[in-house]
């Protein structure tokens, strides 16, 4: 067409396909000529989709405008879920609400009928059924070739419609329906050269413009009743039986059938639900969605349960998490059976997928980042379904852990071993939740009984970290016993491959740790031990507490030890150390390894370099002899430990032990320790009462057998005493003793017994100084007590070993001041001392041989026990002395 070409050509009317030509004109003929006898009313926009005779007319243009007036239908192209919008939204892009792929909103093909003026372009398969295999419409651009439907000679104004016009004067033409027709744009073939055949039934009328374009309309709307059927139906081939459809070849007098959308989804869903593993998952959750939503049908409930199970089975095997999670909740929500399954893989998958939490950076007020974990809300939706709750570690399992209560340890490891996204969800699942808390449980109740017994007693939680710090102090490393290094450690002991605790265990006193050793192969204690260890227990704690009334108390002593943490051990009551070892032989190891010398026949000693008391577990003699004596050794080495943890004037090295005494003299140091360790003890075990300072029968005993045998004179004299303030010097003064007194035994035997009768002499002086009473009046108790103050609390200090401020100081205390005033003091204490009648407990007091005293002898018969020894021991000094200007190193 050009512009040369009569005008009519540029306004003929479209020409339909040839295969349905006379069926068209037919509908059309008859439709025309009914509306032109009925007066031709103008059609709306909904009466021209509708072709229908008689007085269904109306009924049907309403239904079908109800269906899809205007509207675009259109279906997602990724997951096919069907969209109707507005046509104004033609050509614009948007997103699908289901799987979120790109959508283009297409534009309809076939225009509005009753705008007449324009080009329409249709396409062949939206009127001919055959022109498509699909079994949906064609929508959007396709391949049908387009139809030019502008060939017409009638020019119809803009307010003219198709059907119904007034009729046109013949001269307002402009052309007849001879003239020269033109091939359709899309490629369609021409119409016949003769042009068609009147309809039956039309008004007889010169001018058949009109009667053009009301075919024309007809045809339009016949066509677009066929579109929409094909769109609801899914199938453009079943056009419907026996209605009046004339394309279908029905009767054209009687109205098409409107078939129901819900009635075509189930006849798809029945259809595809046998197929459903051939489907993509979307396609299967959409027929799941859908028939979800008319479940009120018996038909389409039974089709969800279907394509539930079919959702399951794709689910399941979906490698996508957030699809496996949605469809897990989708399920869920619906009650199915397969939804707690779903959901624990749905949970598993995410975690796997590092999907459970998400990393969040914030800026803090002063310009830093802080990253935090934010939890997945479908993650913790799904877990909370599946029963996790939230879990918190109570504050008291870090005290427990820090005094290493049984069952902390196993716990710990419960708790810690547990993936890092529980902790960052805050939610754990029930039977993880179920085994914390019973470990839980058994850790708390360790602790709560620790704190029960410490609120008995006061000290059971000191005793604990008192413990943890035993143990820590044996950690790995370089063992030398001889610097105190890890001496109990398990490699130390002899006993590789056990663990510490299968080693060692403890039990406390008031101010006092026993830490013991455990026998080999023995999970714990045996109970005649365990009640040793009890009345141990008892003593400790009427030992110090008598140590406190007599002395801390009294002279406000502060603590000295351990150094650094003195003042701090005070506030937290440290307690004092005790090692028990397992037996004599490993005892006797340890000494070897510290000391470089064995101690044959010792029981116990205190070390003030390692600051604690060392003894072993000896039951093979259970008398009452042996048990007196273990324990009144026991109290004399304690006794030493408390002295010398509170006494002023620490030595913390043995250097600083070699250059100056601690006391003023071994009479101190040594003579109060003994005769406190004189005891009277009365019940039995934990339950045990001590009375300490009472006379100790072993050292009474010593002294009075070597007294008769030194022709009723003492070894060593008051004054002699306080003049020793090293082993080396007693020895050294027993020998002038023996030149001055002229005895007739043997001077080497009076040297090896000189320690353990100067033990003897200083215990029952200082008894003397205490129990001494003349009338109601103790005239040296005081004078004594006054001197221990003053050399407790430092008021005396030695700045070497041959320094004698001590000896003067302690005239002046007890008044001497000249060898009349000692030798009255010497009198009174001889008297008094040798009226006394030991009884017969203690291991050592066996009669001394006087034959062996001969001066021609040179072996000296049984030496009386010194501290720590049994009948016949013998050690080196414990203080260091001057043995020709030289220190003797020894502990």
């Amino acid at each position: 067409m050009n512009n040369t070409d009569p005008i009519g050509n540029r306004f003929r009317g479209p020409t339909p396909p040839p295969v349905v030509d006379r069926t068209i004109l037919q509908a059309a003929a008859a439709k025309a000529a009914s509306l032109g006898n009925q007066g031709g009313p103008r059609l709306s926009g909904q009466g021209e989709k509708s072709y229908t005779n008689g007085s269904n007319r109306e009924q049907a243009s309403t239904e079908q405008t109800a269906m899809s007036e205007d509207n675009i239908v259109f279906p997602c192209p990724a997951c096919g879920t069907k969209y109707s919008v507005s046509p104004h939204h033609a050509g614009k892009k948007t997103t699908c609400k289901k799987c979120g792929a790109a959508v283009t909103v297409p534009t309809p093909q076939v225009a509005n009928p009753t705008i007449v003026g324009g080009t329409r372009t249709i396409r062949r398969a939206d009127i001919d059924p055959a022109a498509s295999t699909r079994d949906e419409p064609v929508s959007g651009s396709g391949s049908a070739p387009d139809v030019d439907m502008t060939g017409g000679a009638s020019v119809l104004r803009k307010d003219e419609t198709v059907i119904g016009a007034p009729p046109v004067a013949a001269s307002a033409r402009g052309g007849t329906r001879g003239g020269t027709r033109r091939p359709a744009p899309g490629g369609g073939r021409p119409a016949p050269a003769q042009g068609r055949p009147a309809p039956h039934g039309a008004p007889a009328k010169k001018n058949n413009m009109p009667m053009i374009l009301g075919i024309v309309g007809g045809v339009v709307g016949l066509i677009l009743v066929v579109v929409l059927v094909a769109v609801f139906s899914g199938d453009p081939g079943s056009g419907g039986g026996g209605g009046g459809d004339p394309i279908a070849g029905g009767n054209s007098g009687n109205n098409a059938p409107k078939t129901d959308p819900d009635t075509l989804l189930l006849a798809e869903m029945k259809k595809q639900v046998n197929n459903a593993t051939a489907l993509t998952l979307e396609q299967v959750r959409y027929y799941y969605v859908e028939s979800g939503k008319r479940k009120d049908n018996a038909d389409f409930k039974a089709q969800h349960a279907l394509w539930a199970d079919a959702l399951y089975r794709k689910a399941e095997a979906s490698t996508n998490p957030d699809e496996l999670a949605d469809i897990a909740l989708m399920l869920d929500d619906d009650k199915h059976s397969g939804g707690p399954a779903l959901l624990e893989l749905a949970w598993k998958s995410l975690k796997n997928a590092k999907k459970a939490t998400r990393e969040v950076t914030e800026t803090r007020p002063d310009g830093t980042n802080k990253k935090t974990q934010v939890v997945n809300k479908k993650f913790q939706e799904i877990v909370q379904r599946l029963g996790w709750k939230p879990y918190q570690r109570p504050p008291e399992m870090g005290e427990a852990e820090l005094l290493e209560c049984e069952g902390t340890r196993e716990y710990n490891h419960a708790y810690i071993d547990i993936d890092q996204t529980y902790h960052d969800v805050g939610l754990y699942p029930p039977d993880m939740i179920a085994n914390l808390t019973s470990l839980q449980e058994s850790a708390l109740q360790a602790y709560n009984d620790l704190k029960a017994q410490d609120a008995k007693d006061g000290f059971a939680i000191k005793s604990r970290r008192a413990w943890i710090r035993f143990k820590q102090s044996q950690g790995g490393g370089k063992v030398n016993r001889a610097k105190g290094q890890r001496s109990f450690s398990i490699k130390a002991m002899g006993r590789d491959g056990e663990e510490f605790t299968d080693v060692w265990t403890y039990t406390y006193g008031p101010s006092f740790m026993v830490f013991v050793e455990k026998p080999i192969g023995s999970e714990s204690l045996d109970e005649s031990f365990l009640e040793t260890l009890e009345s141990k227990k008892a003593l400790l704690r009427h030992l110090y507490d008598w140590f406190k009334d007599n002395l801390i108390d009294k002279y406000n002593l502060q603590r000295q030890k351990p150094k650094g943490d003195a003042e701090r051990a005070q506030l937290e009551g440290w307690p004092m150390e005790i090692v028990v070892l397992k037996d004599s032989a490993t005892f006797e190891k340890y000494c070897e390894d510290t000391m470089g010398q064995p101690m044959p026949g010792a029981r116990a000693f205190y070390s003030p370099i390692e600051q604690r008391v060392m003894t072993y577990d000896d039951r093979s003699d259970s008398s009452a002899d042996t048990q007196w004596f273990n324990e009144s050794v026991l109290i004399h080495e304690t006794f030493h430990m408390l002295s010398d943890f509170f006494a002023s004037n620490p030595k913390f090295t043995e250097e600083e032990i070699m250059t100056a005494p601690r006391y003023t003299s071994i009479l101190v140091q040594e003579g109060l320790t003994d005769s406190v360790s004189g005891f009277k003890r009365d019940g039995e075990g934990i339950k045990s009462t001590y009375t300490f300072m009472e006379l100790n029968h072993l050292r009474l005993s010593d002294f009075q057998q070597v007294y008769k045998i030194l022709s009723n004179k003492p070894l060593f004299r008051i004054r002699d005493t306080i003049e020793c303030r090293s082993y080396p010097q007693v020895q050294r003064k027993s020998f002038d003793r023996w030149q001055e007194e002229k005895w007739r035994v043997n001077p080497q035997w009076v040297v090896n017994i000189s320690m353990g009768v100067y033990y003897a002499t200083v215990c029952q002086i200082s008894y003397f100084f205490h129990y001494y009473k003349e009338g109601s009046k103790y005239p040296y108790r005081d004078a004594w007590w006054k001197f221990i103050g003053m050399d407790y609390k430092g008021e005396i200090l030695l700045s070497s070993y041959d320094d004698t401020k001590g000896i003067a100081k302690f005239k002046e205390v007890f008044g001497i001041k000249s060898d009349k005033d000692w030798d009255e003091l010497e009198k009174k204490w001889l008297d008094f001392t040798m009226g006394l009648s030991p009884e017969d407990v203690g291991k050592g007091g066996e009669s001394i041989d006087e034959g062996g005293a001969d001066e021609n002898e040179s072996v000296a018969p049984g030496i009386p026990p010194m501290p720590g020894f049994g009948p016949g021991g013998r050690r080196m000094p414990a203080l260091p002395g001057r043995e020709e200007e030289k220190p003797q190193p020894v502990r």
